[in-house]
C-alpha cells in the first residue's frame, strides 16, 4: 500500500476534484429547480421575491456552478491548513494493482 499525505496533494487538484464532486451533485438538483421556476413554481428566489421564466433558469444554472466553487474552496483551505499539522494529519491509502 502506498500513503500519500496531504504534502502530496496540489491545492489545485484538491479544488478540481472537490468542484467535480459538488458539481454533479448539486448541478440536476439546481437545473430541477429552474425548471421548476420556469414553469412557474417558486423555488428559486433572488433578492427575497421568486423569479420565473427564463431567468428562473439562469439564476438556477448561476447558482449550480457558484456553490460547488464556494465547497470546493473551503475543502482546498482545509487541505492547505492540514499541511501545517504534517505529523496529525490524516494519509490516504491506495492498495497497490
Amino acid at each position: 500500500m502506498r500513503e500519500i499525505g496531504t504534502d502530496r496533494l496540489s491545492a489545485g487538484s484538491v479544488f478540481k476534484f472537490g468542484y467535480l464532486a459538488n458539481l454533479a451533485l448539486m448541478m440536476p438538483v439546481m437545473l430541477f429547480f429552474g425548471i421548476l421556476g420556469m414553469t412557474g413554481g417558486t423555488a428559486v428566489y433572488q433578492n427575497g421575491q421568486p423569479v420565473y421564466g427564463i431567468t428562473a433558469l439562469v439564476t438556477a444554472v448561476a447558482m449550480g456552478i457558484a456553490f460547488p466553487a464556494i465547497l470546493a474552496t473551503w475543502l482546498m483551505l482545509g487541505t492547505l491548513i492540514l499541511r501545517f499539522f504534517k505529523a496529525r494529519a490524516p494519509s490516504l491509502r491506495l492498495r497497490g494493482e
